[in-house]
């Protein structure tokens, strides 16, 4: 069944801590829309592009800092899917800690969600958002799914993921992520099961008719 695009399509902002849920949420939400009524910003994939550096250097950078990320680009990008325009996403490498080559071109669409860990905390993005959810989860099991994806998918050894989560990913929790939990009209349990918080959310766009 063909959604017609809406004048100006809701839009979403999705925050919270690394490993709480937020992209399994996202994605279990564009499964259950479909991708032609649902759109995913993925804010991590917007990481300034360091390849002047070397991999040892790259590697000693602080992600876990708003200024990591091409948050003007970001914007840019949120501008044209809500004019109804595609938008040219970077894929980024984390095992290299550096965009990719190619990028994957997003389509607009009637429900738009931008998430990331920063997503509802980036200058000029908050004010554009119909919706401002953030998922919450303690900082033990957030490391423990991190251990588990990064040893998995993205190259790194346990102590090296426990390293970077104490010098850089708890002190950014406490200062950058979890004040976001202010500026959101909702913040979901992270250690529900995702249909849980899946039918949560899909009753919030319900209630303010925002369901595509």
């Amino acid at each position: 069944m063909d959604h017609p695009m809406p004048s100006s399509p809701v839009v979403v902002g999705l925050a919270g801590p690394s490993g709480s849920g937020k992209s399994v949420l996202a994605e279990a939400l564009r499964a259950h829309l479909g991708p032609a009524c649902c759109t995913i910003l993925p804010v991590d994939n917007y990481y300034r592009d360091l390849s002047h550096l070397s991999l040892e250097e790259r590697g000693r950078v602080n992600f876990d800092h708003p200024d990591a990320l091409d948050a003007d680009r970001v914007l840019v990008d949120l501008h044209s899917l809500i004019r109804g325009e595609s938008a040219p996403c970077p894929i980024y490498d984390f095992a290299t800690h550096g965009p990719g080559p190619d990028h994957v071109v997003m389509n607009p669409a009637p429900l738009i969600m931008v998430e990331g860990i920063f997503a509802l905390g980036l200058p000029n993005l908050k004010e554009i958002f119909d919706h401002r959810w953030y998922v919450d989860l303690g900082s033990g099991i957030c490391l423990d799914r991190r251990l588990i994806r990064d040893v998995q998918s993205r190259g790194r050894s346990p102590e090296e993921v426990v390293q970077r989560f104490e010098a850089f990913v708890r002190p950014a929790l406490l200062r950058h992520v979890e004040p976001q939990k202010h500026v959101a009209d909702l913040v979901l349990d992270g250690a529900l099961p995702t249909p849980d918080l899946l039918a949560i959310v899909l009753e919030r766009l319900d209630r303010n008719q925002h369901r595509p």
